[in-house]
């Protein structure tokens, strides 16, 4: 049974979840999860594609909270933090109260080579990327199955290595390798490799055994830890080992809990527990109402060139909303001279069109093929047997932008429907179009090949086949024309105007000096308003419920604001949300614009988010079916004031409550705070989709350019999609701040999960939610929170999510 998602995410979501799960089972070593392969050591093995897993472990020395994704088959990566008790986070109770030490870091494994009947299966990784040096550690590990018995024997260096058995090989290389140095680079989080596979080393190795008992297996390792230069034995707590072996025991609870018990050292007990999931494998039970059956009307007129005789056209374009998706969609014919291959003979009483098009918003399907064959059958029945109509132009927009196109041949689909040749499928129908990620018309040109060489030549009785795909080929290559300018006569309309509701806000960090989890809840009172086709007016209010965002020191002397590099556009949080819990976070008016096929605009002014305001654009250049994207924004704000919904600071500096210049000294952090009066910011930005197998479902975002704080800089975000439509992602920014104006944790990064609605409902849905955090929040490398980003606006152009 795959877990359920909201097994592991819901606690964060705060969202009535409901998703049903497919069934499979997982072999022992597939929950080998979160780079812990025996108890304290690393095996090779690797988990599922997809796999999710959220681990828990608890001992009288740490605290380990772990989130670990296998981003691909080859890759695993963890995120991980370890809290200390008995030790504060500050001496100083005033800045961090009696919140732990908690040290942050990453970690990642690659496959080297599966398992075969010889070679055992083999990795290499690295512990506590990004960290502070307290637990960086890296491996080589080997595991071979033998019947019910996984073996594993590595080399450890670092934390991994510090009992020192053997002289580090690489000793033999170069003289640097002997050495490790202590401490951490900045003010942690950098990357050291400098250190990687330095000092001592050790070999370590482990059994586990498959008991008979299904859920329970036990595990022998021999650590290539001593412990002896340990995070407490250096605040002077002693971690004596009375024997180099641990054991252990994990028993599966159910699809989705694993729980662990060790014992180590010779005299600490151990005791974990792992919930996990896997994003390929996830599914949802929708109760969807099911494609309209192939029906055509049979009161339909025939060898007719007038639709007018035709029925009622409205509740078809009702029925293409609630049935296929298409919503603010418009049904009309193209002119004569505007309309595909063939017309009326000359001498015709009347030269009307055969293009019937649909323009419309695809707000249901995820998979834009479902929505647009159903939308065909729905055309194609009500058209009947009318030989005037031969092709259907599906046309997706979104905010007034045209994005995709779908020709389809009627003939063709009324053979695809009937199912009149064997192994008919809609394809066959689709002329041409730019909604797949591979163009159709290729497709098309290569059918055409087969119907001319294929001796049952599909038994489609449709005689323009081979000549439309001849069209499709110049369509391909000249460009998709759009009903903009040629309609001969509008069937109907369903726009609606303007929309309101609610949606839940979740906004966290994790591991930070105050609290180890930092939290605000509330929902967003949401309206908009189109005044044109193209131009929406926007606005919002967010209403917080409840947040511990008390803990966060933004007022008095702290090393998290003890320079002014840049104004302070994010730590302010706290006056934002926790001071003004009720707050008008969005009010602005926005116009889209195309000035080209493959060139997309937005222009956008007012209250942009919660705290700022301001005017920008952007413009995005994307190709249909293209795997890659530039585009620039650029922006002119103002940081707004925390105790007002409407006003915006003038000045550099504000002080709190009771001061003013004269009594609080410039550089006072205690009595003012330097904030952004007015500045620049915007990037330009590359987005690629590589269509490689070995990274496939991945997107590369880089930016380039001014951040918030007037900081300098590239920004690089990648993204992994998951089968079920999840989506795992994390960025960071590096600017010209040094780690000192930084402050704690070097420089800005995070992460977040995409989840696609409809895994959480019963109804398919386009929309999606976000899960982000922060390993801690800074100023430097902060982007504003634009509503819109066109590149998302755009997906359809080559459907990624």
């Amino acid at each position: 049974m795959v877990k359920p998602i909201y097994s592991v995410i819901a606690p964060l979501a705060l969202l009535p979840l409901s998703v049903q799960a497919a069934s499979t089972t997982l072999s022992p070593s597939q929950t080998d999860f979160g780079g812990v392969g025996l108890l304290q050591m690393p095996s090779a093995r690797m988990a599922p594609e997809g796999e999710f897993s959220l681990g828990l472990s608890f001992n009288d020395d740490y605290q380990q909270y772990a989130v670990s994704i296998q981003l691909f088959s080859w890759l695993e990566s963890t995120v991980r933090y370890t809290r200390v008790p008995d030790t504060l986070y500050n001496p100083n109770p005033d800045y961090s109260g009696d919140n732990l030490y908690t040290d942050k870091g990453i970690d990642v494994k690659l496959r080297l080579w599966q398992e075969g009947y010889y070679l055992p299966e083999a990795a290499i990784g690295i512990r506590d990327i990004g960290g502070t040096g307290l637990f960086d550690g890296e491996y080589l590990a080997a595991t071979k199955r033998f019947g019910p018995l996984d073996v594993t024997l590595g080399i450890g260096w670092g934390y991994l290595g510090q009992r020192g058995n053997i002289t580090n090989p690489l000793c033999k290389v170069s003289d640097e390798f002997c050495h490790r140095d202590d401490g951490f680079s900045g003010s942690g989080g950098s990357v050291d490799a400098g250190r990687w596979f330095k000092g001592p080393a050790a070999i370590y190795g482990g059994l586990e055994y498959q008991t008979p008992h299904a859920p329970l297996r036990l595990k022998l390792e021999y650590d290539g830890n001593d412990y002896s230069d340990d995070f407490p034995v250096k605040r002077g707590k002693p971690l004596p080992q009375h024997t180099p072996w641990n054991a252990g025991l994990l028993y599966q609870a159910n699809d989705f809990v694993d729980l662990r018990l060790s014992y180590q050292r010779g005299d600490t007990l151990t005791f974990g527990v792992n919930l996990f999931t896997n994003f390929n494998q996830m599914s949802a039970n929708w109760r969807d109402t099911p494609k309209v059956a192939y029906q055509p009307v049979t009161d339909a007129p025939k060898n007719t060139n007038s639709l007018s005789q035709n029925a009622d056209w409205q509740p078809v374009v009702n029925l293409l909303a609630s049935n296929a998706g298409f919503q603010q969609s418009q049904l009309a014919l193209l002119k004569a001279d505007h309309a595909s291959l063939e017309q009326p003979a000359s001498g015709s009483a009347e030269k009307m069109g055969d293009t019937l098009v649909l323009t419309g918003e695809q707000k249901k399907y995820r998979d834009r093929q479902e929505g647009i064959d159903r939308a065909a059958a729905i055309l194609t029945n009500h058209i009947g047997e009318m030989d005037n109509i031969t092709t259907l132009r599906i046309i997706e927009t979104r905010n007034g932008l045209v994005l995709t196109q779908t020709d389809i041949d009627v003939n063709a689909y009324r053979a695809y429907a009937n199912h009149e040749y064997i192994g008919a499928r809609f394809d066959d129908a689709v002329i041409a179009s730019s909604a797949m990620q591979q163009p159709v018309a290729d497709r098309a040109l290569s059918k055409n090949v087969t119907l001319e060489n294929d001796s049952i030549e599909r038994a489609l009785p449709n005689k323009r086949y081979a000549a439309l795909n001849r069209e499709a080929k110049d369509r391909a290559s000249s460009g998709y024309k759009t009903a903009t300018g040629e309609i001969d006569t509008v069937f109907g309309r369903k726009q609606e105007r303007w929309n309101a509701g609610l949606s839940p806000s979740l906004q966290q960090s994790f591991g930070g000096p105050e609290s180890f989890y930092l939290y605000s809840v509330g929902v967003n009172l949401n309206g908009h308003v189109w005044l044109t086709d193209s131009i929406e007016a926007s606005g919002s209010i967010y209403v917080n419920l409840f947040d511990n965002y008390d803990k966060y020191n933004y007022v008095d002397q702290n090393p998290h604001i003890d320079n002014f590099s840049v104004p302070r556009v994010r730590t302010l949080f706290r006056a934002y949300v926790h001071d003004n819990p009720v707050r008008l976070s969005n009010l602005q008016l926005t116009w889209f614009g195309q000035p080209s096929e493959n060139l997309f605009t937005q222009v956008y002014g007012g209250y942009l988010e919660t705290m700022f305001a301001g005017v920008g654009g952007e413009v995005l250049y994307r190709q249909a079916n293209s795997n890659w994207a530039f585009g620039i924004d650029w922006n002119l704000v103002s940081q707004r004031q925390v105790d007002s919904w409407l006003k915006t600071y003038r000045e550099p500096f504000f002080y709190y409550d009771g001061y003013n210049a004269n009594n609080c000294a410039p550089g006072n952090v205690s009595c003012q705070a330097y904030v952004l009066d007015e500045g620049h910011t915007g990037q330009a930005s590359v987005y690629y989709l590589p269509k490689w197998q070995w990274l496939e479902g991945s997107r590369f975002q880089v930016s380039a350019g001014k951040f918030l704080g007037g900081d300098n800089g590239l920004r690089v975000d990648f993204a992994k999609r998951f089968d079920s439509g999840m989506i795992v992602g994390a960025y960071a920014t590096k600017t010209d701040l040094t780690t000192e104006e930084y402050g704690e944790g070097s420089y800005n990064k995070g992460f977040y999960v995409s989840i696609p609605f409809d895994m959480l409902t019963i109804k398919p849905s386009v929309n999606r939610g976000t899960i982000a955090w922060q390993p801690i929040t800074r100023d430097g490398g902060q982007t504003l929170n634009r509503k819109y980003k066109l590149f998302d606006v755009t997906n359809a152009r080559y459907v990624w999510y």
